[in-house]
């Protein structure tokens, strides 16, 4: 009964967390949708932000330093959200960023000492898309 209970506090607080980093990573002057559209001298063509996971070290023990670099649209707003069993991380370096020219994001954070060991979400929004990667603390 717990892990069911558990398990929905989870999705919800997942999709919480997918529709409040879409809105912020989005900006305010476009939609939550992962397409965009690209200005040309002729045309308006729709191409998808995507998301590519690029190198991580995301198999950590207390007290070390988790990393996730990213591959998304050059300039893509870009925002981090891990959550542990007490809640959302608070950890220097997860801030929202915005791609570089080459659409490269990289987080760095420390897990903390007193971290509950486990398999933790970690969710990544670039341009209204959101993936979701797994944290694994020992």
């Amino acid at each position: 009964m717990r892990s069911k209970v558990w398990a929905r506090i989870t999705g919800l607080i997942s999709a919480a967390v997918i529709a409040a980093t879409s809105m912020f990573a989005t900006g305010p002057a476009t939609t939550a949708s992962a397409a965009t559209a690209v200005h040309s001298s002729s045309s308006v063509k729709a191409t998808t932000t995507s998301i590519k996971v690029v190198s991580s070290k995301l198999n950590v023990r207390h007290g070390a330093n988790a990393y996730v670099t990213i591959k998304t649209s050059p300039g893509a707003w870009c925002s981090i959200a891990v959550y542990y069993k007490s809640g959302r991380s608070k950890a220097a370096g997860l801030t929202p960023k915005r791609a570089t020219s080459a659409g490269i994001v990289t987080w760095t954070w420390m897990v903390g000492t007193r971290t509950t060991p486990g398999n933790w979400p970690v969710y990544i929004t670039a341009n209204g898309k959101t993936i979701r990667l797994t944290l694994h603390v020992s």
